[in-house]
């Protein structure tokens, strides 16, 4: 017996509890799983796409790059074209040369010229030069070269030291001048 009356809210029906808990079972049984491997797979979707723009962003910024690259080569070759059309004769070469030992304080001993070369653009002259000076000047002559004439490459170069005088020495180089045809 009990001392005081329970409220009805304790009063529970056990038949409604289970019938509650089985149509909540059946409803996530048929409804909320089969929507959670739907989002699973929703999200796997996604991760792909976002893979496929991820690489497709990286090919067009490639393409750009591309693209850039072209543009600044096709830039350089019109500089290169333009250097060439306008450049000198073998003679005027040599007279600059000259006129640059002589800037340099150096000593141009020889200018032999060697073989030429053509292709569909260009034609190209070896030359073998034979210098003598200090370092510092050599230095200066090698630099006024790479500075003035634009269309001369240094192909090879050769340094001897005097012993007699450390700060001289002996320069053998080879270059190539470049004439548009």
């Amino acid at each position: 017996m009990l001392i005081c009356n329970k409220p009805k809210i304790f009063d529970i029906d056990l038949y409604g509890l289970a019938a509650l808990l089985c149509i909540s079972g059946l409803v996530w049984l048929f409804l909320i799983r089969p929507l959670d491997h739907e989002v699973i797979q929703l999200q796997k979707e996604r991760q792909q796409k976002q893979q496929e723009k991820e690489s497709i962003e990286a090919e067009l910024v490639q393409l750009r790059n591309a693209v850039q690259s072209r543009r600044t080569l096709t830039a350089r070759i019109r500089q290169n074209a333009d250097m060439l059309s306008h450049n000198i004769d073998i003679p005027e070469v040599i007279r600059r040369l000259g006129s640059l030992a002589q800037n340099c304080s150096i000593r141009l001993d020889e200018i032999a010229p060697g073989d030429t070369d053509s292709s569909e653009q260009y034609h190209k002259t070896s030359m073998s030069l034979k210098i003598y000076g200090t370092f510092p000047n050599l230095r200066s002559f090698l630099t006024s070269i790479a500075d003035e004439l634009l269309f001369v490459r240094i192909s090879s170069l050769t340094l001897t030291g005097k012993q007699s005088d450390e700060h001289s020495c002996n320069i053998a180089m080879n270059m190539d001048v470049f004439a548009a045809k």
